[in-house]
């Protein structure tokens, strides 16, 4: 069995944050990690946000009828006004 739980170090004793699910003097053994404070992050800007993934994936500009003709532009396929003949 695993648990994992947050402690304090105290006067040479560790004090659990929570009750733990032990008999009174079960051997156990401890392995201890520090833990970091959450870090400090400044406040979401979505206009930054879109921007970078915009610069990631290479969006561009295109045709208003980009989605609706995308065989059109990349496959060269006729425009979808072209098959019905008009």
């Amino acid at each position: 069995m695993a648990i994992v739980v947050e402690a304090t170090y105290e006067n040479g004793v560790l004090k659990p944050a929570e009750p733990l699910p032990l008999a009174e003097h079960e051997k156990v053994r401890v392995t201890v990690e520090g833990v970091s404070p959450p870090a400090e992050h400044p406040p979401l800007n979505l206009a930054e946000f879109f921007d970078a993934i915009e610069a990631e994936c290479g969006l561009m500009e295109g045709p208003e009828d980009w989605a609706a003709e995308h065989d059109h532009y990349l496959y060269g396929a006729p425009k979808h006004g072209e098959r019905d003949g008009g």
